[in-house]
């Protein structure tokens, strides 16, 4: 009579979908083709492991080639898909950079596929990345690369009823102007993702990267700094210079600047503004506006020798509510070279 011997593997799965430390276990006889079996078995579960991309993580290294760069700065973006990083639909489209699916070239890595694009960039500027894309797969890790900025995260699933999924990937600061391109790199599996990009938003955020609104100070006033704005844009730039910087080269009439700030409660203000302006360029006309509309209009006057800030009022502006509030300048006719050069706006409580 034959002798049957009973083996009994027992293997550790850390990539176990259900929990880590589960064990698989084969029993097979001991003869030829059961052992052929078995390997058969072995082969078809490394298969499996290495088509469902388990043996492979997202913080793998990348494939080092011309993109690399061991210096550029990392974004951490382990959170960037948490719902307050959604896209408002009422966000000014001037000044935004969009680049279509259609625009990146698809290139295959050993182990990364690589969607490059390009774009020109007509100014300095602070951008939020914006990614509209569709995706079959639960996930999909993935890399962003713009301006020597890497940004990492994790895509996820768009569902039938969202159609497409719009999602912030970080933030980036373009220091020159011209050609700059955009790569966007994930892994390289054996099955269908899915994963199509519609479209990449590259949106004006607040120039100093705080990415927080302005608060109301111990004596009620607000100081918007220049480097405090968001520049809605395509000239319109802003420059790290002493306190909080300032906006130059208002070339454009439809370049405007906004800032986010909170106020405790109602409050009337006097709004105070501090720039500077030559001769030949007095006379533009700006309009004030906040998040309910135009509030009034002021005229640039010049501000005395070159080089010289000028501290003028330029209107009063009633808050009826605490909360969130929003102030724009938007110049509605240029007189010279440049509507001003602005340091800052001081909104002060005006005396009972």
């Amino acid at each position: 009579m034959r002798t049957k011997w009973f083996y009994r593997f027992s293997l550790d799965m850390p990539w176990a979908p259900v929990r880590p430390g589960a064990r698989f276990c084969v029993g097979v006889l001991g003869s030829g083709w059961q052992v052929a079996r078995l390997s058969i078995v072995a082969f078809m579960i490394l298969g499996w492991i290495n088509r469902s991309g388990l043996a492979q993580q997202d913080d793998s290294p990348v494939d080092s080639g011309s993109w690399a760069n061991s210096g550029v700065a990392s974004v951490d973006m382990r959170e960037f898909l948490d719902v307050a990083g959604t896209r408002p639909d009422n966000m000014p489209s001037h000044g935004q950079v969009v680049l279509r699916g259609a625009d990146f070239e698809i290139m295959e890595m050993s182990h990364w596929e690589e969607r490059v694009g390009s774009f020109e960039a007509s100014r300095q500027g602070r951008y939020g990345v914006w990614l509209q894309y569709v995706l079959e797969r639960a996930s999909l890790g993935v890399q962003c690369q713009i301006a020597g900025a890497r940004m990492k995260g994790l895509l996820r699933r768009s569902s039938a009823a969202e159609g497409e999924r719009i999602d912030k990937l970080g933030e980036v600061d373009f220091a020159d102007v011209g050609e700059n391109s955009v790569r966007i790199l994930t892994p390289l599996v054996d099955f269908p993702t899915g994963f199509v990009i519609q479209q990449l938003y590259l949106v004006p955020v607040q120039e100093s990267g705080a990415g927080v609104p302005v608060s109301q100070s111990g004596d009620g006033s607000v100081t918007l700094k220049a480097g405090d704005a968001t520049t809605w844009s395509t000239k319109l730039v802003y420059q790290a210079d002493g306190d909080g910087g300032m906006l130059c080269d208002w070339t454009e009439i439809k370049d405007f600047a906004q800032w986010h700030f909170v106020t405790t409660g109602p409050e009337q203000f006097d709004v105070i503004g501090t720039y500077r302006c030559g001769e030949d360029d007095a006379g533009s006309v700006v309009e004030v506006s906040s998040s309910s509309g135009a509030l009034f209009e002021f005229t640039v006057e010049p501000s005395g020798e070159p080089g010289q800030w000028n501290e003028i009022e330029l209107g009063r502006l009633n808050i009826a509510l605490a909360g969130d509030h929003r102030l724009a300048l938007r110049p509605k006719a240029i007189r010279g070279a440049e509507v001003m050069v602005l340091q800052k706006l001081m909104l002060r409580p005006r005396r009972r």
